[in-house]
């Protein structure tokens, strides 16, 4: 913050002050929702693009839609690693945020950009260099192949930026402001919603490139919205000044305690995703593309549980920060309610509008049917999933991730994968035995979520670690 005008300085300061305030003093309930809101709007968007992208390709045909399925868990492999680092964020600054030590604040959230923007980088090119290793062990047909293969290439160019989005979105959220996070994403999405008919069908005289096409609007919209992050971040309008630094030894070590639990449940979750996929492909590539449009419509309700969980990430962070405790409790026991009663709600509705749902997406009778029961079944565990974003959600603000880290692991790689092999192959239920293994995964891993969450060793935050020495009691 060097150079900039006093009272410039402390305008600044009072913006998240404001933000603050309604956090840590104001009605927890209120302050979930208020937060919520926004981060919900901006993950339906997202939703919604990924709804409308699988409604062209579908057009395309089964494997101009399958591609994207097969091609988004390496994606999600190497955005664990950019979504590790911006959970630190969400704990370290939303917890400094609430000790009122701005200076700090700022200090850590430029080494933690620094970190995000080299792991970006290198993370493109893995991305792109072994994509062709991956997809050839996951049993796809050799036309699946070479559309996944030419998508992730496309994608890839907008990795670094995407990255900083993501770091970007996050740290917003760590000081209460989730408005203009979705305000950015807004315009991306809309970027990405126009450009991608014109890409894909060739309209306007734009080229006909399909699949590609999709993943070159996809690397437009994230390259603009990564430039403005990064100019909003160093303009110090978010409250403080954000500039690319060099990460020192303490701010990397609380990243690595707090980031590498998330990424590695992320990395886990995505390669355990790749494996799914590899299992329901050797069902076909009907219940492959059936897998894809369901867990599309799917997204929709997780979406609310994203926002949610977020929202409350931020809340206990900044509760632990000013020392609030019992606030902080509060705020998980109300949260974990919240979500567990959402996700009931939306898996309802799903449940009773299945069909008209599924047709919006693909006229193939296979593709329908398969769709539909995978749904239903589905259905059955979604409230307990959404106790596990709960607990997210908790152990991000926390600081905490470790334990939350090895239940989502297990979800996957003790309960759901072995369970789906099993009941499909073994017993022989076919795709049905695959949905019920995901039902009893998502059960079981709740349950699990919320044994810890009642625990409430996460209340002590990160106030021993070193980067907090010296910290600004303004509570």
């Amino acid at each position: 913050m060097m150079g900039m005008p006093g009272n410039e300085h402390s305008q600044l300061h009072e913006r998240v002050d404001k933000l603050r305030t309604r956090i840590v003093e104001g009605s927890i309930l209120r302050a979930i929702i208020i937060l919520a809101g926004p981060a919900v709007a901006s993950r339906l968007l997202n939703v919604a693009y990924e709804l409308i992208d699988t409604i062209f390709l579908g057009h395309l045909g089964e494997a101009e839609l399958a591609a994207p399925t097969a091609a988004w868990p390496l994606l999600m492999l190497f955005m664990s690693i950019a979504i590790g680092i911006s959970s630190s964020s969400v704990s370290m600054v939303s917890q400094l945020v609430g000790a009122r030590d701005y200076e700090k604040a700022s200090d850590v959230s430029s080494q933690l950009l620094g970190l995000t923007l080299l792991v970006g980088v290198l993370s493109a090119f893995l991305y792109a260099g072994i994509s062709p290793v991956i997809y050839s062990a996951q049993s796809l047909s050799p036309e699946v192949y070479k559309l996944a293969l030419i998508y992730t290439l496309y994608l890839a160019i907008g990795v670094p930026t995407f990255f900083a989005v993501i770091y970007y979105t996050n740290l917003l959220n760590s000081l209460g402001d989730t408005r203009t996070p979705f305000i950015l994403n807004t315009v991306s999405v809309t970027i990405n919603i126009v450009l991608d008919p014109l890409l894909i069908f060739g309209l306007l005289g734009f080229p006909r490139w399909g699949v590609m096409g999709a993943a070159v609007a996809t690397s437009i919209a994230r390259i603009v919205a990564g430039i403005y992050a990064l100019y909003h971040l160093s303009s110090g309008r978010i409250g403080f000044r954000v500039t690319p630094r060099i990460p020192t030894l303490p701010v990397t070590r609380v990243a690595l305690k707090v980031g590498l639990p998330v990424s590695f449940q992320m990395s886990l979750t995505s390669i355990g995703f790749l494996v799914m996929i590899k299992i329901v492909a050797l069902l076909g590539t009907a219940v492959l593309a059936s897998y894809n449009v369901a867990v599309r419509i799917l997204g929709l309700i997780q979406a609310f549980a994203f926002g949610f969980s977020q929202a409350l990430g931020v809340v206990v962070g900044q509760n632990i920060g000013a020392g609030h405790t019992s606030r902080a409790w509060e705020s998980a026991k109300k949260g974990l309610l919240l979500l567990f009663g959402l996700m009931g709600i939306g898996s309802l509705l799903i449940y009773l509008g299945n069909r008209p749902i599924v047709e919006v997406f693909t006229t193939s009778g296979d593709v329908i049917r398969e769709s539909i029961i995978m749904i239903n079944i589905i259905a059955v565990g979604t409230p307990f999933l959404g106790v596990m974003f709960a607990s997210n959600g908790i152990a991000r603000g926390s600081g905490h991730t470790r334990i939350v880290a090895l239940i989502g692991a297990a979800r996957l790689w003790v309960f759901r994968i072995p369970l789906a092999y099993y009941l499909a192959f073994t017993v022989g239920l076919g795709p049905k035995g695959v949905w019920w293994a995901m039902t009893l995964s998502n059960i079981l891993s709740g349950l699990a979520a919320v044994a810890w969450v009642i625990r409430r060793s996460w209340l002590k935050g990160l106030t021993e670690e070193p980067i907090y020495a010296g910290q600004t009691q303004n509570r």
